[in-house]
């Protein structure tokens, strides 16, 4: 990326674009054989976060300085399939962070 190579200084947001967390599930899903039904009860929330809309923007951040330094997207469905196919290939990922 462009940002590293000419030095460019400062912060750079390398996030895509808002989705909700269904959009998302639906993306990761779709690469996935077989996937288990979804469970949107608290008890299988693992982003331990409020579901009474006191969350909402929580995760919104502006890339627009990161696109037009260079920064390349990949789609989720892309993300999920090659995340996939690393895991299937015997790599282990590492435990959450929380």
């Amino acid at each position: 990326m462009k940002i590293t190579v000419n030095r460019l200084p400062g912060p750079f947001n390398a996030v895509s674009p808002t989705n909700t967390m269904s959009d998302l599930a639906a993306a990761w899903r779709s690469a996935v054989p077989n996937p288990p039904a979804m469970n949107w009860s608290p008890e299988e929330d693992r982003f331990h976060l409020p579901h009474n809309g006191t969350n909402d923007g929580t995760f919104q951040l502006d890339n627009t300085r990161a696109l037009a330094a260079g920064l390349h997207l990949r789609g989720d469905q892309e993300i999920a399939r090659d995340y996939v196919s690393w895991v299937q290939d015997g790599n282990t990922p590492p435990p959450p962070p929380h």
